[in-house]
């Protein structure tokens, strides 16, 4: 059986390894769009003596979005690589 209803004919292992992927893309989302703010918009400066900090782009939310986003890619990569190893091992054991 499936974990996605979306698609009745997938197994398991591909419904991580989708989940993987979409983590992953999700994590490089994150990433990109803080480098990106980073870039255009100094995340943080000092103007006239004060201390100021961006609320724009993803900062609001996280405040080092990179790491954020290295996070989930990381996370992601483990749970399709993690199907890999015990595929190899299941197979390595049938040997």
């Amino acid at each position: 059986t499936c974990a996605l209803p979306i698609y009745r004919g997938c197994t398991d292992a591909m419904a991580r390894v989708l989940g993987g992927w979409t983590t992953m893309l999700a994590g490089l989302f994150v990433r990109v769009w803080g480098v990106a703010c980073w870039f255009t918009r100094n995340t943080e400066g000092v103007i006239g003596g004060k201390r100021l900090m961006t609320e724009e782009g993803p900062y609001p939310y996280t405040r080092n979005p990179r790491y954020l986003g290295n996070f989930l890619m990381g996370l992601g990569a483990f749970i399709v690589l993690a199907i890999g190893a015990a595929i190899i091992w299941i197979s390595k054991e049938d040997i």
